[in-house]
């Protein structure tokens, strides 16, 4: 449950506009590196900044998806209908709760906060490793989004550190690339870098298209920066 002092706000942003400014953030990133060298020497440092700028920008666009898992208002309403018809008990109703936080992520962080905390207390009595792997994640993508990253990073460490032993799916890779993105935002580029070739790694074995083209696109944002 929330104290009175956990409130979070909603978020109002939406896809469309992310990708339309994704896509002009790739553009103006592929043209600059392409033109770089018909910079003069007194603009290296400015090209570079912006650049740097840029690139750190169109990761946390491109990745928004990952922290947005929003459904439509038919489906979360079945979600919870189906949450409170006492059909399901045990870990099915652990995961169905972890599902039910994933989609208000994107619509009201309280909510998402409110159903990983029951989810994470209910695994905690069970004894379901899994459940509470992904109810903290939930809570890590909500410190995630607030810019919270001193409390992110444990968290997010706290899922990697659970699912081993476990069989690593999605929710796995999520913690890994979202965690590498907070230290490429705190240009610790190394740390980045292991968790996002840790992720593709596993994203790989997974044969998971999308994560694999997420890693990717990260890994070779750092390469060009860094190198």
């Amino acid at each position: 449950m929330l104290s009175s002092d956990q409130t979070y706000h909603k978020q109002p942003i939406g896809y469309n506009q992310l990708y339309f400014l994704s896509g002009w953030i790739l553009y103006i990133l592929n043209f600059e590196f392409h033109y770089q060298d018909s910079f003069i020497i007194m603009n290296n440092i400015f090209h570079q900044k912006l650049y740097l700028f840029l690139a750190f920008l169109s990761i946390i666009i491109i990745s928004y998806p990952i922290y947005s898992q929003s459904c439509d208002k038919k489906s979360l309403d079945s979600l919870n209908h189906l949450a409170n018809s006492g059909k399901v008990e045990g870990s099915e109703k652990i995961d169905l709760w972890n599902q039910i936080a994933k989609c208000y992520l994107d619509i009201d962080l309280d909510s998402t906060a409110y159903y990983a905390e029951k989810a994470k207390y209910l695994s905690t009595e069970m004894g379901y490793k899994k459940g509470i792997a992904v109810s903290i994640l939930q809570l890590a993508q909500i410190e995630g989004t607030l810019e919270n990253y001193n409390s992110a990073i444990p968290l997010f460490n706290k899922t990697i550190e659970l699912y081993e032993g476990l069989e690593k799916d999605a929710n796995y890779l999520r913690a890994l690339i979202l965690l590498g993105i907070i230290y490429e935002v705190r240009q610790d580029f190394d740390k980045a870098l292991n968790y996002y070739l840790v992720g593709l790694r596993e994203a790989e074995l997974q044969e998971h298209k999308l994560f694999i083209a997420y890693f990717n696109n990260n890994i070779s944002i750092i390469y060009r920066v860094k190198f």
